[in-house]
């Protein structure tokens, strides 16, 4: 079977590295507590990298420095949740194309994995199309909006 996903089921698989996507209002509130470091209710572009960073981290499972469709599948399989904060068991071919939509996206090298580097550089792209009021920091609310597409690149057509 050919699953075929547009560029929202891509930029549903990154929310899913920032955070669980369908997570409930308090757990999206705690995340964003836990990446605001300074506690001023306001997380900016330093915080959210800080935050890219531990979840790059966890998720490169061999600690090679790179994240593999593979390492990105698998945490998409463990972290993925529902309405009500539950977690969704996703069928392998599912996970396997958001992944690979969200690699095409993202992997400005095209070499087949995603370094900190193309992580973070998606995620200050991501950060500023959030960022609806450009003070240069995000709140809750806005943490919560979807970019709009054309501000995160070319929308891969993904199989």
């Amino acid at each position: 079977m050919r699953l075929a996903f547009p560029i929202a089921a891509a930029f549903a698989a990154w929310l899913a590295l920032a955070g669980p996507a369908g997570a409930s209002e308090d757990e999206q509130a705690a995340r964003f507590r836990r990446d605001d470091a300074n506690g001023d209710g306001f997380v900016d572009s330093s915080e959210r990298q800080a935050a890219v960073r531990r979840e790059f981290d966890d998720t490169d499972v061999d600690h090679d420095g790179f994240l593999t469709i593979a390492e990105y599948q698998r945490w998409m399989e463990l972290h993925v949740r529902g309405a009500g904060g539950r977690r969704i068991p996703l069928p392998p071919a599912a996970t396997a194309s958001v992944a690979r939509c969200y690699f095409r996206m993202v992997d400005s090298s095209g070499d087949g994995k995603l370094s900190l580097a193309e992580q973070q550089a998606h995620a200050e792209r991501t950060f500023r199309a959030l960022d609806r009021d450009g003070d240069g920091r995000l709140t809750l609310a806005e943490s919560k909006g979807l970019p709009d597409p054309k501000v995160m690149g070319p929308s891969p057509v993904c199989r």
